[in-house]
């Protein structure tokens, strides 16, 4: 990591080598405290405070020598990337949110305006306007209510044509009786 730190010490606590001096020195890593940091570190990472930074540790002891390989990680580093992740994850779903909010409006919009069309078509009827016709391209329920509509009409139209034929052939047949 960038402001991790990775050194070889010996059993004098002495540093062999470190991946970044600067960094060990920024730390004020002393052989006093090389030795406090190792008597807390065993096999696993342990958590200790470094200048009120939480930091990471973990002490490995090199077989056959008398090193060990001591790495310092600050948590706030590790953490990090997945801050960045959930904060990414987080932007993706307010994005889904909003993407889904407006196609939830325009779904309803759009349903809403076709049973409002229907609507408007029946009161055209109660109004005694039967010449009307919903074109439907839909095979959604809103279309075979239009087919339904549509088909109630012109069932409509027919009884009506069929009682004022039927009343028409009444009076005829009245006027003739009459006449005979």
């Amino acid at each position: 990591t960038q402001q991790g730190v990775v050194f070889l010490i010996n059993d004098n606590q002495e540093v062999i080598a470190a991946s970044n001096y600067e960094l060990l020195e920024e730390l004020d890593i002393t052989q006093s405290s090389i030795y406090e940091l190792l008597t807390k570190s065993h096999t696993d990472w342990d958590q200790v405070r470094l200048h009120s930074e939480k930091c990471v540790i973990k002490n490995t002891a090199i077989l056959e020598t008398d090193w060990n390989l001591v790495a310092i990680i600050p948590v706030a580093e590790m953490k990090q990337p997945s801050r960045r992740i959930a904060s990414f994850m987080i932007a993706i779903m307010f994005a889904a949110i909003l993407l889904a909010g407006v196609c939830i409006i325009w779904f309803s919009a759009w349903f809403t305006k076709r049973m409002q069309r229907l609507a408007m078509q029946m009161v055209n009827v109660r109004s005694g306007n039967l010449d009307i016709v919903i074109h439907n391209d839909d095979s959604d329920e809103v279309g075979m209510l239009y087919d339904s509509f549509n088909y109630m009409l012109l069932e409509m139209k027919k009884l009506m044509q069929q009682q004022y034929e039927s009343g028409k052939a009444i009076k005829n047949a009245e006027l003739k009786a009459l006449q005979a």
